[in-house]
C-alpha cells in the first residue's frame, strides 16, 4: 500500500503534468489565433539582423552610415515582430488597416535607403564593406517577403472589413454617434460591428488555413530546387516517394492548383449564407446589448422627460404670466396640436418657442391660432428662418387674420413673378426675410396685402434697392419744388429731358413698384453713368432723391444682378407665362406658391430629420410625463409645511444655542485669561458672556414671536438709578437685548417718559426753579481782577453785580494800582 507521502508526490507530479497539458494547449490556442506573417521570415529577418549587427560593429565607414543602417534595421525588426503577432481580433479593424498601411511606407522608404547604401559599399572595393553589401541583399530580399506578407494581410483585413454586417453595424454606429438623441444607441451598434467582424474573421481563418498552409509548404519545396528535399516531402500532397528536384519540380506544378483551390474557397465566402452569417451574429449582439440599453433609455428619457417638461412649464409661466397649472394644461393643448400635426419638424418644445415668440412681440398671453403656430415652428425648424424674420409675415397675418402658410406662399410667389419679369432671378427667401424690415406706414399703405409687399420689395431688390430707399426716395420727389428744381438742373447739366411725373403720382399713390422702375428708367444704366462726368452724376443722383454713391450702386448691383441671373431668368420668365397662359393669373400664382412652400419645407438634411425624427419620439414620454407635473406640483406644496416647522422649531433652535455660545463664551475665557482678568476686575461680567447673553435674547424674541410669551429670565425690581460705570443691557418690550454705552447714566422710575414730554405736571418742579432764581437775584456777588506782569501782580479790579443774566447791575467799582520802574 502506497504511503501518504508517495500519495502526494504522485499528486503533485500529476498537477504539473496538468499545467504542462494545460500550458501547451494555451500556446496551441494563441498560435492558431495568430494571423500575421509566417514564422519563417521572422527567423530569417532575425538572423540577417543579427549578422548585420556583427559586421557593423567592424565597419569602416562613416558613423552616420552606421547609424542609418542601425535605424533601418530597428525599423525592419519591429515591423516583423509586431506584424509577427497579429491576432485574429486585430483583423478587420480600423486601426489594424492603418497601421499596415504605414508599416507599408515605412517598408518601402528604408528599401529606398537600403539600395542607397548598397551601391555605395560595392563602390568602394573593400571586403567588409562588400560582405555588409551582401548582407544588405539578403535583408532586401527578405523586406520584400516581409512586405507581401504585409499585403497579404492587409488584403484579408479588408475583406473582413468590407464585409456585409461589418459595414451595416459600423455605419450605424457612425449615424447615432452623430446624432444626439442617439449617442446612448452607438455602443450597441458598436458591439454588433464587433461581433460581425470576428465571426468573418473566424470564417476566412477556417476557410484559408490549412490551404495557405499547403501552399507555403509547396512554394518551400519548390524553392529549393531540391536542395535538402527528402523523401516523404510530398506525402500530403500523394507523392511520397520523391525527393530533391523532382520533388520541387513537382511541387512547382502543384502550386496553381493549390492557390485556385483557395481562390475558390475564398469566392464562397461571398456567396449569401456564408456573407449573412457575420450579419447574424452582430443581430444576436445587437440583440442583446440594445435590449439592456433600451432599458435605460426608456428609464432616463422618462426622468428626463420630467425635468425637461417641468422646466418648460416654469418657463413658459413665467413668460406668459401664468400659474404653473395654467403653463401645464396650455402645454398639453400644444402637445395635442403637435401630434394632430403628424410632421416630424412639429412638437411640443417647438410651439412653445413660437407661441412665446409671437406673444412677447404682442405683448399679450393668449393662445394662438394652430395652423399658424405649426407653419411658423416647421418653417423656423425646416428652411432655417429666424422668430424675427418670421415675425414679418406673421404681423401681416395678425392683423389680417389670415393664414401664415397661405401668405408666406403669396409672397414667395409674387417674388417670383416680380422678379423675373425684370430679368431677374431672385431668391424669394430673402424677399420673405426682408418683410421684417418693411415700415408699419408701408404696409397699411399696401393695404397689408401679403402680394403688394411681396410685388414692391421684390421690385426694389430687381433694381438694386431696398424698398426703404425707395420710401425715402417718394419723400423727397413730393417736396415739389425742391424736386422740380433738382429735375431741371439735371437736364440742363445732361442735356436730356428727364420726366419724374410718373415717378411723383407713384411716390403720392404709394406705389413704390411702379415708383421703384421710373426711377430705374430715368437714372439709366450703369454705362451711361459711366460716362458722366462728377457734376452730371451728382445732378442725376439729386434729380431722383440718392447721393452720387447711391446711385452709382444701386446701378452697379442691378447690372450684376441681370448678368447673373441670365439664362435662369429667363427659363423662369418663360415658364410662368406658359402657367398664366394656361391656368390664369390666379391658379399660376396659387401653383407657384404651393411651389414655395413645398420647396421651404425639403430643405432639412437627413442628420436634421434624424434629430427630428428622435425629438418627435421624445414626445412620447412628454405625453407620458406631462399629466403627471400637476401631481407632483400638489406634492410640491406640502414642501411649504417646512416653513411652518422651522417657525416652531426657531425657538428651540435658537434655545439649544444659547448653550453652545456659553461654551464658546467659556473656551474664548480660557484662551484669553488676560482680557479676562481685565474684565472681572472692572466688573464687567457682562462682557465675559456677552454671545451668551444676546442668544438668550435671540432666544426670546424668538419665542415671543413665534409663541407669543417671554422666558422671563431676568430679575425685578423698582426704580433704578445707575450711573454710566461699565456697560448696560436693558430689553424693550419690543423684544430684543440692547447694550447701551459705557458713558450712559440709566435712570428708571414710573412717569419718568411722561414728564420729559409736552404731556407731564412740572408745576412744583417750576416753583421751587423760581425761588432759587429769585434767591439768587437778591445777593450781590463781587466779581475780582487782577492784573499781572512777567508773574507779578501790577494791579486789581473789583466789581460788585446783583442779579442774573440780563438782568444784571454793577453797583460799584473798587481799583487799586501798584507802581514799578521798569529798567
Amino acid at each position: 500500500m502506497a504511503t501518504q507521502e508517495e500519495l502526494n508526490n504522485q499528486r503533485d507530479l500529476n498537477e504539473g503534468k496538468r499545467e504542462e497539458v494545460t500550458l501547451e494547449q494555451e500556446l496551441i490556442r494563441i498560435l492558431a489565433q495568430r494571423s500575421g506573417i509566417s514564422s519563417e521570415i521572422l527567423n530569417d529577418q532575425q538572423d540577417i539582423s543579427d549578422v548585420l549587427k556583427d559586421q557593423i560593429k567592424q565597419y569602416s565607414f562613416q558613423n552616420t552610415q552606421k547609424q542609418l543602417l542601425r535605424s533601418i534595421d530597428r525599423d525592419i525588426n519591429k515591423i516583423a515582430i509586431d506584424n509577427y503577432s497579429i491576432s485574429l481580433k486585430e483583423l478587420g479593424t480600423a486601426k489594424n488597416l492603418a497601421q499596415l498601411s504605414k508599416d507599408k511606407e515605412k517598408l518601402d522608404k528604408n528599401l529606398t535607403l537600403l539600395l542607397n547604401q548598397q551601391n555605395k559599399l560595392k563602390e568602394t572595393g573593400v571586403r567588409l564593406d562588400s560582405d555588409v553589401a551582401n548582407t544588405i541583399q539578403d535583408q532586401i530580399e527578405l523586406l520584400s517577403k516581409l512586405k507581401n506578407d504585409l499585403n497579404s494581410i492587409e488584403e484579408t483585413s479588408k475583406s473582413i472589413n468590407q464585409n456585409l454586417g461589418v459595414k451595416s453595424f459600423s455605419a450605424l454606429e457612425s449615424i447615432t454617434k452623430s446624432i444626439p438623441g442617439l449617442k446612448q444607441f452607438s455602443e450597441p451598434f458598436s458591439k454588433a460591428a464587433e461581433a460581425s467582424r470576428q465571426t468573418a474573421a473566424e470564417q476566412l481563418k477556417i476557410v484559408t488555413t490549412g490551404k495557405q498552409q499547403r501552399i507555403d509548404a509547396l512554394q518551400q519545396i519548390a524553392q529549393a530546387n531540391g536542395k535538402g528535399i527528402k523523401k516523404g516531402a510530398l506525402s500530403e500532397f500523394g507523392f511520397e516517394n520523391l525527393s530533391g528536384t523532382a520533388a520541387s519540380a513537382k511541387a512547382k506544378s502543384l502550386l496553381p492548383e493549390a492557390q485556385a483551390d483557395l481562390s475558390n474557397s475564398l469566392k464562397s465566402l461571398k456567396t449569401l449564407p456564408n456573407a449573412l452569417k457575420p450579419f447574424i451574429s452582430g443581430l444576436k449582439q445587437l440583440a442583446t446589448t440594445l435590449k439592456t440599453a433600451m432599458k435605460s433609455f426608456i428609464i432616463a428619457e422618462f426622468v428626463m422627460a420630467l425635468i425637461r417638461g417641468d422646466k418648460a412649464t416654469g418657463d413658459l409661466a413665467k413668460s406668459m404670466n401664468l400659474t404653473y397649472e395654467e403653463a401645464s394644461n396650455l402645454r398639453q393643448e400644444l402637445t395635442a396640436t403637435a401630434n394632430a400635426s403628424g410632421d416630424i419638424f412639429v412638437n411640443t418644445k417647438g410651439l412653445q418657442e413660437t407661441l412665446v415668440a409671437i406673444n412677447s412681440t404682442l405683448g399679450t398671453n393668449v393662445m394662438l391660432n394652430k395652423e399658424n403656430l405649426i407653419t411658423f415652428t416647421k418653417l423656423r425648424e425646416v428652411a432655417g428662418l429666424t422668430n424675427e424674420e418670421l415675425m414679418g409675415v406673421q404681423s401681416i397675418v395678425n392683423a389680417t387674420g389670415g393664414s401664415l402658410k397661405d401668405a408666406t406662399g403669396e409672397i414667395l410667389a409674387q417674388s417670383r413673378i416680380s422678379s423675373a419679369r425684370l430679368g431677374v432671378a431672385l431668391n424669394e427667401k430673402e424677399v420673405l426675410k426682408s418683410i421684417k424690415d418693411v415700415s408699419a406706414a408701408t404696409t397699411l399703405s399696401l393695404g397689408k396685402n401679403p402680394g403688394l409687399i411681396a410685388d414692391a420689395v421684390a421690385t426694389a431688390k430687381s433694381l438694386g434697392m431696398e424698398l426703404s430707399k425707395v420710401d425715402q426716395i417718394a419723400g423727397s420727389l413730393l417736396e415739389f419744388e425742391s424736386s422740380i428744381s433738382s429735375e431741371l438742373e439735371a437736364e440742363l447739366l445732361l442735356g436730356r429731358d428727364i420726366n419724374l411725373e410718373k415717378a411723383r403720382q407713384a411716390a403720392l399713390n404709394n406705389d413704390l413698384a411702379t415708383l421703384a422702375k421710373e426711377i430705374s428708367e430715368q437714372a439709366g444704366s450703369a454705362a451711361d453713368f459711366s460716362k458722366m462726368n462728377r457734376l452730371q452724376q451728382e445732378a442725376l443722383a439729386k434729380s431722383v432723391g440718392m447721393n452720387r454713391d447711391e446711385l452709382a450702386k444701386t446701378l452697379f448691383v442691378q447690372e450684376q444682378l441681370v448678368n447673373v441671373s441670365g439664362e435662369e431668368a429667363k427659363l423662369r420668365e418663360s415658364r410662368i407665362n406658359s402657367l398664366i397662359a394656361e391656368k390664369g393669373l390666379t391658379e399660376a400664382q396659387r401653383i407657384l406658391a404651393n411651389e414655395g412652400i413645398e420647396g421651404l419645407e425639403k430643405q432639412a438634411s437627413i442628420q436634421e430629420q434624424f434629430q427630428a425624427t428622435m425629438n418627435k419620439l421624445q414626445e412620447i414620454f412628454v405625453q407620458i410625463a406631462q399629466p403627471l407635473l400637476p401631481i407632483l406640483n400638489a406634492l410640491a406644496s406640502v414642501f411649504q409645511i417646512i416653513g411652518n416647522i422651522m417657525k416652531v422649531l426657531d425657538p428651540m433652535i435658537q434655545t439649544a444655542m444659547v448653550g453652545i455660545t456659553a461654551v464658546g463664551d467659556v473656551i474664548n475665557m480660557i484662551l484669553s485669561p488676560l482680557e479676562t482678568i481685565e474684565k472681572i476686575m472692572k466688573g464687567d461680567f457682562a462682557g465675559i458672556y456677552s454671545s451668551t447673553i444676546n442668544q438668550i435674547g435671540n432666544a426670546e424674541v424668538s419665542a415671543k414671536e413665534n409663541y407669543g410669551f417671554s422666558f422671563n429670565t431676568t430679575g425685578r425690581a423698582g426704580d433704578i438709578i445707575s450711573p454710566a460705570m461699565g456697560k448696560t443691557q436693558v430689553s424693550t418690550k419690543e423684544g430684543g437685548l440692547f447694550e447701551l454705552s459705557q458713558n450712559d447714566d440709566l435712570l428708571a422710575g414710573p412717569g419718568l417718559v411722561s414728564r420729559t414730554t409736552s404731556g407731564g405736571d412740572n408745576s412744583s418742579l417750576i416753583v421751587e426753579i423760581r425761588a432759587l432764581r429769585a434767591a439768587l437775584e437778591s445777593r450781590p456777588i463781587n466779581v475780582n481782577t487782577t492784573v499781572s506782569l512777567d508773574g507779578e501782580k501790577i494791579g486789581s479790579n473789583k466789581n460788585v453785580i446783583r442779579g442774573l443774566g440780563n438782568r444784571a447791575t454793577e453797583l460799584g467799582t473798587e481799583v487799586a494800582t501798584n507802581s514799578y520802574q521798569i529798567q
